[in-house]
């Protein structure tokens, strides 16, 4: 008798019962795992169907959202209360208080299309068809929505159930937002961080510090969070000793680990001075070269997110050009910087693909020197400048995408003021500057000015010795100041991570904290981590294998390290406060000159790659 075989629909059949028993055993071996999982899938779903009606919104209103009612520093939530303040869960002690400065709203009725939880009326969209608000599965603490809003961008968040959807490489982690713990969706990271990590019960940080260097220096200048929740740092190192230096790049992540580094230049001194990650998930680094033209000349070079190189360019002139700042925006990237012999800074719009000149222009005063040190894109597509005027005054200047001047003023007061870094306030700017108004040597001076350039306020920090600026971050509630010092209790140099409050009619320090050994320490950037705490980069002649080493510190968000040794010492600092008086402000009219057809872009005929052969020494652990 001839043996059949089975026919295609048996198969099938065959395949179907199998799949449903293996979907039965895994049921049955973690049935629990699967119904979180399948819960998550729906909150996962229900964010991203709500960030499509809102999108469809203000696609229909011309780019604006319409609410029902205020949304200034109100966190919505999903959870269902009689109470609008959701003081039921906040005196229960099921949901944390709101952050500093803001409120949290509640309905009686979350799932309301007209008076539900989110400040909007979606019937009265023409596009969007919702016939009740979506909520959380569960809806009550630590499992609900939140949305918060400045008008035109706006963030939902989820907490997911599976612990394999939270923490780092898990959904929470990859979906470009700020907490690793915390399901993130929206067109802006606008969510407090403090409400992330307090509604995922996230406390505990990962702490380190680390060396990075060869016999020879080494320096980290700036550092960045980018949106794999990975830090991203760019300086410069020599190879061997006496050699000219390479740029050099790398990349950890939150817990100090190297996942990649690229070290690269040409046949004299490379130095990287600022980066950016860009919209494409690369990176755009700026600085400066001799290995052109045996000047200094103005250098970028973008890379992929994996650190290899797209491109690298040359720009300038015969003499010494130096780019210190990168913005990207829509149509391309721009890099800022000056030029030393004619004292005017220097700004070039650059392609996006291959780093071509879209244009190249000088600004220039007539009584003295500018000098550019940080840029950033304003929410309506404008960059904002700050630098110094005459290597004496703070200079601040708002420019378009392509270079034409908006305003541009100079603050003086007692002593030399240099402005060195910026960030946004709301409608507000923060900046910090380097001034010698208060004592004869250098002191760090913190000046808040609005989006028309006047003066709202201004603090002084201060010490015996001196004290320098190089980062300053707004944070929900605190600006966060970096640099170094070399007023007691520091033995040299050390780094200088302090914390201040917004509010400077009743000014605060929070927190002061100096890290460093017995040799000088210098920080130089700073970026936040996805877990709240912060990282600190600069270099050490302190610990490490040669003269000066990188050197990274993270910390906890209150700034302290549990482990303290000779060569980490973590200890309180003291600096005074006071007010630096009366400033002199003014229109500082600018000279713009187009210079793209007479300054050169160029590339290197070869590039020598991974010539730093680096060892790592490094202390880590969980400072909470």
């Amino acid at each position: 008798m001839k043996k059949r075989g089975f026919t295609l629909i048996e198969l099938l059949v065959v395949l179907g019962i199998l799949a449903i028993l293996f979907a039965i055993s895994i049921l049955a071996i973690k049935p629990l795992e699967f119904f979180k999982k399948t819960k998550d899938a729906k909150r996962i779903a229900d964010l991203e169907n709500l960030k499509k009606a809102l999108e469809l919104i203000i696609a229909e209103n011309k780019g604006i959202l319409v609410f029902t009612t205020s949304t200034n520093n109100i966190i919505f939530l999903s959870l269902k209360d009689a109470s609008p303040t959701c003081s039921t869960y906040i005196n229960s002690g099921l949901l944390p208080s709101p952050p500093a400065g803001y409120e949290y709203r509640c309905s009686n009725n979350p799932e309301d299309v007209i008076n539900g939880w989110l400040p909007i009326n979606f019937t009265s969209s023409n596009l969007v068809n919702i016939a009740k608000l979506l909520v959380d599965p569960q809806n009550k603490p630590p499992y609900f929505y939140s949305f918060i809003t400045d008008g035109t961008n706006f963030e939902f968040t989820a907490y997911l159930e599976s612990e394999t959807n939270k923490g780092p490489n898990s959904i929470s982690s990859n979906d470009k937002g700020r907490s690793d713990y915390v399901y993130e969706i929206g067109n802006s990271n606008i969510t407090p961080f403090s409400f992330l990590n307090s509604r995922a019960g996230r406390i505990s940080t990962y702490c380190f510090a680390k060396t990075f260097g060869t016999v020879d220096k080494q320096q980290s200048i700036h550092a960045i969070k980018d949106s794999n929740n990975n830090f991203v740092i760019a300086g410069y190192g020599r190879y061997s000793s006496g050699s000219d230096y390479d740029f050099w790049v790398l990349k950890l992540n939150n817990q100090g680990t190297i996942l990649n580094q690229n070290n690269f230049g040409g046949n004299d001194n490379d130095y990287f001075y600022n980066l950016i990650q860009t919209n494409d998930g690369g990176y755009l680094l700026a600085g400066w070269s001799t290995s052109y033209s045996g000047n200094n000349d103005a250098v970028a070079a973008k890379l992929n997110n994996s650190l290899n190189i797209s491109w690298l360019k040359f720009y300038g002139t015969s003499t010494n050009d130096y780019f210190r700042s990168a913005v990207e925006v829509d149509d391309g990237y721009i890099l800022g910087g000056y030029i030393s012999e004619t004292g005017k800074a220097y700004i070039v719009k650059v392609d996006k693909n291959n780093g071509n000149s879209i244009w190249q222009k000088l600004y220039s005063t007539s009584t003295g020197s500018l000098e550019i040190y940080e840029m950033k894109v304003l929410p309506d597509g404008n960059i904002a400048i700050i630098g110094s005027y005459n290597n004496s005054m703070i200079w601040f200047a708002k420019i378009t995408k392509n270079g034409n001047v908006i305003l541009s003023k100079f603050y003086s007061s007692n002593g030399n003021n240099i402005g060195v870094t910026l960030d946004i306030d709301g409608n507000n700017f923060i900046i910090g500057a380097r001034t010698t108004g208060v004592n004869s040597t250098q002191d760090i001076l913190l000046l808040k000015i609005d989006s028309q350039g006047n003066i709202i306020s201004n603090r002084v920090l201060s010490a015996a010795g001196t004290e320098d600026i190089r980062k300053i971050i707004n944070m929900d509630d605190s600006y966060l100041i970096v640099g170094y010092t070399n007023s007691s209790p520091a033995l040299s140099y050390d780094y200088l991570l302090t914390k201040v409050n917004k509010d400077f009619d009743n000014f605060s320090v929070i927190f002061q904290k100096i890290y460093g050994g017995s040799g000088a320490d210098y920080a130089r950037g700073a970026a936040i981590g996805s877990d709240g705490g912060i990282l600190l980069s600069g270099y050490t002649s302190s610990i490490g294998a040669g003269s000066d080493d990188i050197w990274l510190i993270k910390t906890n968000s209150s700034g302290t390290l549990q482990f303290n040794t000779s060569s980490v010492r973590n200890i309180d600092s003291s600096l005074s406060i006071s007010y630096l008086g009366v400033f002199l402000i003014g229109n500082l009219p600018l000279t713009v000159e187009d210079v793209t057809n007479s300054y050169f872009v160029t590339s290197l005929p070869s590039i020598n790659t991974n010539r730093i052969s680096y060892t790592e020494f490094s202390q880590s652990n969980s400072c909470e």
